[in-house]
């Protein structure tokens, strides 16, 4: 993408840059929604891109195997020591079974779920 984007001469301040967070490697650091990958997965998606930051992070799917607290205080640091996404962006995981880490969050948040299936 970031190749292309420089090809054909965009200007960043026009584009809204994503990228997911979740799969990866075979390795224990190198897939889920730990610490670790989060900030190694981030850099390795900016470099992709060829860009700064991004506008959205989306964390992929649920991570069973790391706390929900470890995620959000990953996200906050990229958010706030790194400044290099602006929104976050959680997929296949309901509102209520977040609301318990929201209290360490310190991303601007807008609290919304929705489901292109309708069943919510």
């Amino acid at each position: 993408m970031g190749q292309a984007i420089r090809e054909l001469g965009w200007k960043r301040s026009n584009i809204v840059g994503s990228t997911k967070i979740f799969w990866g490697g075979q390795g224990p650091n190198d897939k889920g929604l730990s610490r670790k990958h989060i900030v190694k997965g981030t850099k390795a998606s900016l470099k992709r891109l060829d860009m700064d930051y991004v506008d959205v992070i989306y964390c992929h799917r649920p991570d069973t195997s790391t706390p929900i607290e470890e995620t959000v205080r990953a996200m906050n640091y990229i958010y706030l020591k790194k400044k290099t996404i602006i929104v976050l962006g959680i997929g296949l995981v309901k509102v209520v079974n977040f609301l318990g880490a929201i209290i360490l969050w310190k991303i601007p948040r807008d609290l919304t779920e929705a489901s292109l299936s309708g069943a919510g």
